[in-house]
């Protein structure tokens, strides 16, 4: 493990540009590995990620929530490809974003984006089941967690 991150030094230390434009771009990889991860649950035979939460939540894999959280699993996954370049062209000032503005501006403007539609999806999820009860973020919180834990437990 020492020789390990001590290779990693040096290869840091000999390519600093390239480390500074690497980590200038981690947001851009964690658009990609959320995308990842929920188009990976979207396989044949493998539960939608939604699903897995609402699964939690309700506390059984609710049939008529399937293809509702099958489409959220899908729109989720897309919105973060669609997030990946949009991000990695302003974090590199590509053209439209040369603006040294540019890049918190369109992180801000995404970011509140998504929330806005985390949000959204709270609202429609509680008037089209109301039978389970008001969807909050706490409760989506909480059932992510428990899945999380379930799934790697």
């Amino acid at each position: 493990l020492a020789a390990g991150l001590g290779a990693l030094a040096l290869a840091c230390a000999a390519w600093p540009d390239r480390m500074a434009l690497l980590a200038r771009l981690l947001p851009v990889a964690g658009d990609l590995l959320l995308a990842a991860h929920f188009g990976a649950t979207l396989r044949p035979g493998r539960e939608p990620l939604i699903s897995r939460y609402t699964r939690h939540d309700a506390g059984s894999r609710l049939s008529e929530c399937a293809g509702y959280t099958r489409g959220l699993t899908w729109l989720w996954t897309l919105v973060f490809l669609a997030a990946a370049p949009l991000h990695a062209a302003a974090l590199l000032g590509l053209p439209p974003f040369q603006a040294p503005a540019s890049a918190p501006l369109v992180l801000g403007i995404t970011g509140a984006l998504m929330l806005a539609l985390f949000l959204g999806e709270h609202v429609i999820r509680t008037l089209r089941f109301p039978q389970f009860g008001i969807a909050t973020p706490a409760r989506t919180l909480r059932a992510v967690l428990a899945a999380t834990l379930a799934h790697h437990a």
